[in-house]
């Protein structure tokens, strides 16, 4: 009798222990990514621009820079206009914006003004930087064979630091029956210079760059399962750089395609 219970009470162990297993089992694979809205909260408190940075933001500049050597000398940067350049040594020069020639480990701005040709290099070395603003870079600016040094920083929307669920596609409202779970949404961390988030079948991040109104994404890596849906972020934003506009509380990317992805942020 005794080892009739014993055998028993060894078969329901059993039973118990393979029914933890598989719960185990099936909520790692329906996890879900579920931003850190209070971790969200603070890091954008802790990005709280300044009056000046908000003053350039709205005069739609994309990046400045100043330094002292071998005068002193401010820049300002509106990629959709014009470049102004500040030397106290010489006049305000104002010209047209250009396109930017990518190298590895620095951007160059090429440009002419009634002084002659113009060069801005802005290199990815860091330069000195203060705790609420954007990390600065190593600048110079190259006009009529003398050299200005100094540091400058792109500027973007600090709003952008926030948990963002996807609404619409185009026009068209996202269908919430195909995702079940959750709606995709996105989350960048303009500290740490990431973006992570939920595609509607794998949890994703990526590595990210902010110049001015557009991101720089890497390759988006996906953990979970090889959903379809997938697709919907890594075949759009992946290895891309992407215009965003950010309009009461609705994030708008702007994809290559000529398409384009509404989010609205996270309460």
């Amino acid at each position: 009798m005794i080892w009739k219970v014993h055998r028993r009470l060894t078969w329901l162990t059993r039973v118990v222990l393979l029914l933890v297993v598989l719960y185990g089992l099936h909520a790692c694979n329906e996890k879900i990514y579920k931003g850190n809205i209070k971790k969200t909260s603070a890091a954008r408190e802790a990005l709280t621009p300044t009056d000046t940075f908000i003053r350039n933001q709205l005069k739609g500049i994309d990046f400045t820079a100043q330094g002292n050597e071998p005068a002193t000398w401010k820049l300002s940067l509106d990629f959709e206009r014009n470049f102004i350049f500040k030397p106290s040594d010489s006049r305000t020069l104002i010209t047209s914006a250009s396109v930017a020639d990518t190298q590895t480990g620095k951007i160059i701005y090429a440009t002419q003004t009634d002084d002659g040709p113009m060069k801005i290099i802005v290199y990815s070395e860091q330069c000195s930087s203060m705790a609420n603003e954007p990390v600065s870079v190593r600048t110079e600016v190259y006009l009529n064979n003398k050299q200005y040094r100094g540091c400058g920083k792109y500027l973007y929307d600090f709003l952008l630091n926030d948990i963002w669920e996807l609404q619409q596609k185009d026009d068209k409202e996202i269908p919430k029956a195909d995702y079940k779970k959750q709606l995709p949404r996105i989350e960048f961390d303009l500290v740490q210079h990431k973006m992570m988030g939920y595609d509607g079948c794998n949890n994703i991040q990526a590595a990210i760059t902010i110049n001015g109104n557009h991101i720089n994404f890497s390759s988006i890596n996906g953990v979970g399962n090889n959903c379809a849906t997938s697709t919907i972020f890594a075949g759009k934003i992946s290895n891309r750089t992407i215009d965003y506009t950010i309009k009461d509380d609705l994030l708008t990317l702007y994809l290559i395609d000529d398409s384009k992805l509404i989010f609205k942020k996270v309460q």
